[in-house]
């Protein structure tokens, strides 16, 4: 199991299909910041991880009119392939679409 460090959680961002994404460069993650948060200054709010040690990875749950919640539990390598489990909690609907996610860091994995 790799140790993980939150970049970032949240209801809202621009995301709106459910994807997830293994992120080892910064070209990677500044495109996937900016589809994420596309009114942020990468500069400000995104740069500045070393990818040389180590990865992101992003889970986004899409746009729903549920109001829930995605946390990344844990990110551990089987064999050659990175597992990535995570939870969702669902509440019942609100008003206003969310769009859940969470971003987390992990020590450089050159996994799928």
């Amino acid at each position: 199991m790799k140790p993980l460090a939150d970049v970032s959680r949240g209801y809202r961002c621009d995301i709106e299909l459910p994807n997830g994404y293994v992120i080892q460069t910064e070209e990677e993650w500044k495109s996937v910041f900016q589809q994420a948060y596309p009114k942020r200054s990468f500069e400000d709010h995104g740069a500045g991880y070393d990818f040389s040690t180590q990865t992101i990875i992003a889970v986004f749950l899409g746009k729903s009119p549920e109001r829930s919640a995605v946390k990344i539990n844990e990110v551990k390598e089987e064999g050659d392939t990175l597992e990535v489990v995570v939870s969702r909690n669902i509440r019942e609907s609100g008003e206003h679409t969310c769009s859940p996610y969470h971003i987390v860091r992990v020590p450089k994995t050159e996994c799928p």
